[in-house]
């Protein structure tokens, strides 16, 4: 309420609007939140929190094109933007641009190689596109950071049994590919 009066004295104050807006979210009023965050980004268009609060706000409200963008905007504005590139990374695999998601998540953990949850997302798109040895690898990061990290044990385990299917399919496909030819007379002789 106090954000709230201070914004109607005071509609240039930034922060008033950013916390608005944070409040608003956290009573889950998502629509509200983002016309609090849009005054923010007008008010300092270089805040990356404003522009990263906003991508967020637009994400709860399935707006993930536009997301997306902002996401990009507090990317840029920061040094370091491990978490916007891991949300970025999320929008993209709500998406099921699994590929950008990849990427995005990549990217978080180049900026902060012990980020666990980004190693769990980047496995969990890695599998999206049948990339289990990939997928158990970051799992496998995932738990060195976080040993606890139960969906991540459990997604590694998913993972290894998917790869191991994976093989056994394409023995039996070499199998049979190798009984096709030497039936057709075109398999290798000795």
């Amino acid at each position: 309420k106090s954000y709230q009066q201070a914004v109607q004295f005071q509609p240039n104050f930034y922060q008033a609007w950013y916390s608005w807006g944070n409040t608003l979210n956290q009573l889950g009023k998502y629509q509200e939140a983002l016309g609090s965050f849009e005054q923010a980004v007008k008010l300092q268009p270089k805040s990356y929190q404003a522009w990263y609060s906003r991508a967020w706000t637009l994400h709860q409200v399935q707006r993930y094109e536009d997301a997306l963008e902002a996401y990009y905007k507090a990317i840029k504005l920061q040094s370091k933007p491990y978490q916007a590139w891991y949300s970025r990374g999320n929008t993209f695999y709500k998406l099921e641009r699994y590929k950008d998601a990849i990427a995005s998540y990549q990217q978080a953990v180049n900026y902060k190689p012990d980020y666990s949850q980004a190693w769990y997302s980047l496995g969990n798109a890695l599998v999206k596109r049948n990339q289990y040895k990939k997928a158990i690898a970051a799992y496998d990061k995932a738990v060195r950071y976080q040993p606890k990290y139960r969906e991540a044990i459990k997604a590694r385990e998913r993972a290894s049994s998917e790869l191991e299917a994976q093989k056994r399919e394409q023995e039996i496909g070499n199998r049979e590919s190798g009984i096709g030819n030497r039936e057709s007379g075109t398999g290798n002789r000795e």
